[in-house]
């Protein structure tokens, strides 16, 4: 009988989970078994980071992992066998797999990380393996998918990718899973991370926020030709306040074109029929995450969540996308690096917006809605389609 032990993960810092011994008689033995429980798909830092509640905690955690490019699904799903050489991993939501979603291997674990993201984390799921002919088969196992509000998306040949559902507004309400993606760029994407995007994802439209200077020659969408491919170029975080002025040491200054771009982009957040939706930049991290800021805020995700999504770059191979300043106990003002290699400043984006678009008392989901309505122009009626097709119960 082959045995095979091993613990097939994204990335070096995710712990090492032991396997489970298994007394069935079936030809194809899992090696690993939930019995149902709850099973976090998240690096350990990451999970580590999302329960933080002080800026000290946090700050240390970002600090700690500053270069350690964990960024991906802490997975394991693996077997033995002697009987068969190529296998199916099936995942469904109904213990008969009338309804299923699987992936091929080669070998005893689950190779193809891409089909764990059609999997949508609060749900319970069922799983077994299957020789390639359907023939020999394991046992059925089950987990839930823990729902921590990140579900990271696997996509070979691109990276930093991540739902932009799953987190609660100040309203008590959920931004829906499964509509909207942010993530890095695709120019370098592979078969498998196409079928990320086209079979398991189902995305309509791929939203570019990039130049032409900085695209990479992309002009088409990157992973399938009947999807639609939009350019609409975006600055990042003060850039597209139009009162942003700073004289020292860069002289950076509003960009005239951001407003008039945001109010397109809201445009076509706000037809359903675009949706599955993936916008990106290079990063997915400066520009991705001034977007996602206006999106999620104007939901009603309060800054704190919003910060959190925004440094979880900070695990990806993108490196630190922080805040502010990390000094002592926290961070010290809202920019993170303002030189001539690039500006980050997600604080300061916060401090603008509610200088300039919050009366006294108003909160930072009021204040995103005047700014997309008086600078962007972006109407009453596209904002509550937005509400609608993003917010649920």
């Amino acid at each position: 009988m082959l045995a095979v032990t091993m613990t097939f993960l994204c990335c070096s810092c995710f712990d090492t989970a032991n396997t489970t011994e298994t007394m069935d008689d079936n030809p194809i033995k899992l090696t690993k078994k939930y019995d149902g429980k709850e099973v976090s798909f998240l690096p350990p830092p990451v999970s580590s980071y999302l329960k933080a509640e002080t800026e000290k905690e946090q700050a240390e955690i970002l600090k700690q992992n500053e270069f350690s490019a964990c960024y991906g699904l802490n997975a394991e799903f693996y077997w033995e066998s002697d009987e068969a050489e190529e296998f199916i991993v099936h995942f469904s939501k109904n213990s008969d797999f009338s309804e299923e979603t699987v992936a091929r291997s080669f070998s005893t674990s689950l190779e193809d990380f891409g089909v764990l993201s059609e999997l949508l984390p609060g749900e319970k799921y069922y799983w077994k393996v299957t020789d390639a002919a359907g023939e020999k088969t394991s046992a059925t196992d089950s987990f839930v998918y823990k729902d921590e509000a990140v579900r990271i998306i696997v996509a070979d040949g691109a990276t930093n990718i991540r739902d932009i559902g799953g987190w609660k507004t100040t309203g008590g309400k959920t931004v829906a899973y499964g509509k909207i993606f942010r993530g890095g760029r695709l120019n370098d994407i592979k078969a498998n991370g196409k079928k990320t995007f086209n079979q398991r994802l189902k995305i309509k439209t791929e939203l570019d926020l990039r130049k032409d200077s900085d695209d990479g020659g992309q002009k088409e969408c990157a992973f399938g030709e009947n999807v639609a491919y939009k350019k609409l170029s975006l600055g990042q975080y003060g850039y597209v306040i139009p009162s942003f002025k700073e004289d020292k040491p860069y002289f950076r200054r509003y960009d005239g074109y951001s407003c008039e771009t945001i109010g397109k982009i809201f445009a076509l957040f706000a037809d359903e029929e675009n949706y599955p939706i993936y916008y990106h930049c290079n990063a997915g991290a400066d520009r991705t995450g001034t977007l996602t800021f206006l999106l999620n805020g104007f939901l009603g995700v309060p800054y704190e969540s919003l910060v959190k999504d925004f440094e979880l770059t900070s695990f990806s191979a993108y490196g630190k996308r922080w805040r502010g300043e990390i000094d002592g106990d926290g961070f010290i003002n809202g920019v993170m690096q303002d030189d001539n290699l690039n500006y980050v400043a997600f604080g300061e984006l916060y401090k603008l917006i509610m200088e300039n678009y919050a009366e006294e008392n108003e909160t930072l989901s009021e204040a995103i809605e005047k700014y997309l309505k008086t600078a962007c122009g972006v109407s009453d009626l596209q904002l509550n389609n937005i509400r609608k097709i993003l917010i649920e119960d």
